[in-house]
């Protein structure tokens, strides 16, 4: 018997460390149920951490083969994550590895200089993370400017939530910039919207990101 079935979105969180990613992706899953939510570092916890080709490759087969299972689990309609993916290659890369139907959903969060470094700050004092962050994130924040494709959100002054919110309304309340394929389709830019100057407040652990960058984290 044939059945319709819908077809799930992936969306991606994008942007560099400290640019609210996480705290922002935990407040969307709640907004997206029934979601799953997969943190792009948590598929490459080592310790020591060590960049070479094999944990590059490593962490894009953990993060697909979950994606993968997340679309194919019956109790999962939203498929969330979010990971510094500073060149739209990298998510490229990890989008020719899902093998699932999935419509498409990419936002790349940025911030003001000054509202980064507060934020960086911040976690700094609270011993969260180390002084050279600032430097780093700073460096790849011009990354993100352009080319990502997607649907860019300034995270300069407002809550993490209220950045959710805003996520949320975007991926139910229209269709998708890319419709539906599958990794056999060629995948195409989305265009770029820049956010009403939305923020994220909190911050969350390191993020570890692969490509052509060696050892990053948020």
């Amino acid at each position: 018997m044939n059945r319709e079935v819908a077809v799930k979105r992936l969306i991606f969180v994008n942007g560099t460390m400290g640019v609210g990613k996480s705290a922002v992706s935990h407040e969307l899953k709640n907004l997206l149920t029934p979601c799953a939510f997969l943190d792009g570092d948590w598929c490459w916890d080592l310790a020591p951490f060590t960049v070479t080709e094999e944990t590059k490759a490593l962490v894009l087969d953990n993060a697909a083969y979950l994606l993968n299972a997340f679309l194919r689990c019956s109790a999962v309609r939203n498929v969330l994550f979010c990971w510094v993916m500073p060149a739209r290659f990298v998510i490229d890369d990890l989008l020719s590895r899902i093998t699932e139907p999935y419509s498409f959903h990419l936002f790349t969060l940025t911030a003001s200089e000054q509202a980064l470094c507060a934020r960086l700050n911040a976690d700094i004092a609270a011993g969260k993370r180390t002084q050279d962050v600032v430097a780093r994130s700073l460096a790849y924040l011009p990354l993100y400017e352009s080319g990502m494709g997607g649907i860019r959100v300034d995270t300069s002054c407002r809550s993490a939530a209220e950045i959710a919110q805003f996520i949320a309304d975007k991926v139910v309340g229209k269709a998708p910039e890319q419709g539906i394929f599958n990794s056999a389709q060629k995948i195409s830019d989305c265009f770029i919207e820049k956010g009403a100057q939305l923020s994220a407040s909190a911050t969350a652990p390191d993020e570890r990101v692969t490509g052509e960058i060696t050892k990053e984290r948020r």
